[in-house]
């Protein structure tokens, strides 16, 4: 094999260095950009099911929403809660953010600006709404609340709300830290890929 010089480098280590290169720049992306993560626990109906694969668009790159679907990282007191050792503590849907106040009545989940005397119940001062869930809901939503969402934390329930519980009414308000990103489709299995 010959090797030509070039200032002092042979040019056969140029293409390893240049492969090297390219895989520390593949992990940082890994890392930052778009990823895949896998699903250890969720209660979306059929829309994300423990073991889907799933595409995450990390929340740098464009901040979660009420509506979206996300995944939910490890935080203080999800640990009590859920246990286990996946870094990620499940998906849901963020429903409420901070400063709301969120609860659930006769099956319907509700958002109010004031928090509601729980002796009387809701009233019209209160300021509350029945958001439209439905075209994700599956099942109806146990009563639980008033509670109020405290601000720099989002609320995240599951689709399936008669499931077991494995969200924000287990483990509270979820810090907008601990949101990984959004998840935007189904990687694997593959009978299941799709764009949510």
């Amino acid at each position: 094999t010959r090797y030509i010089s070039v200032t002092g480098v042979q040019t056969c280590a140029l293409p390893i260095l240049g492969f090297v290169v390219a895989g520390l720049l593949y992990t940082a992306v890994l890392r930052v950009g778009p990823h895949g993560v896998d699903v250890p626990r969720a209660a979306m109906g059929d829309r994300v099911v423990s073991g889907d694969r799933v595409l995450v668009e990390p929340a740098w790159m464009s901040a979660p929403v009420r509506g979206d679907i996300v995944v939910v990282d490890r935080f203080r007191g999800v640990d009590a809660a859920l246990g286990g050792s996946s870094p990620i503590a499940g998906v849901g849907r963020i429903v409420a953010v901070g400063g709301e106040v969120v609860g659930a009545a006769d099956g319907r989940f509700y958002i109010c600006r004031r928090l509601p005397d729980a002796t009387v119940g809701i009233q019209p001062d209160d300021e509350c709404e029945n958001p439209s869930e439905l075209l994700y809901l599956r099942t109806p939503t146990p009563a639980f609340g008033p509670i109020r969402v405290p601000p720099g934390t989002v609320w995240v329930m599951s689709d399936d709300r008669a499931a077991t519980l494995i969200d924000s009414r287990v483990y509270g308000a979820v810090p907008t830290s601990a949101i990984a990103g959004r998840v935007v489709a189904i990687l694997t299995p593959l009978a299941r890929l799709r764009i949510l």
